[in-house]
């Protein structure tokens, strides 16, 4: 009797675990998910932006911010863009041009996040250095 129980309870788990027979064959370029450009792009301060325009009016299509990472992850975007920057040595980035054009309102790297080494994550260097992740 342990025997024909042995034997049910593998074929139970042999039925369970047999490949899904519905297969779906859509080719890769067939999905669509939701996702956002930038993702971690904060605002560039007003003044900053003025002065870049001012240099080049295309910039104006700079003028826009995305919420936290972990926000448009609740809100179910699947697709989130991060553009990562290397500094193995650390300071590559620990001061962005763009605060010497104009003076910045909000302190640009308060944590000293940008003279450690490491990855780096932001839009523009020099310019659209604002990021949720640095």
């Amino acid at each position: 009797m342990k025997y024909f129980t042995t034997l049910g309870c593998l074929l139970i788990a042999l039925a369970a675990c047999s490949p899904n027979k519905q297969v779906d064959d859509r080719p890769i370029n067939q999905y669509q998910v939701i996702g956002s450009h930038n993702s971690y792009k904060q605002a560039i301060e007003p003044a900053l932006l003025d002065s870049m325009i001012a240099r080049d009016p295309k910039a104006t299509c700079l003028q826009y911010s995305h919420i936290g990472l972990a926000d448009q992850l609740d809100l179910g975007l699947r697709n989130l863009e991060i553009d990562v920057y290397g500094d193995s040595l650390g300071g590559r980035y620990a001061h962005p041009e763009g605060l010497d054009w104009v003076p910045p309102v909000q302190p640009y790297d308060p944590d000293s996040l940008m003279i450690q080494p490491g990855f780096k994550v932001f839009h523009m260097i020099g310019v659209d250095f604002r990021s949720s992740c640095s």
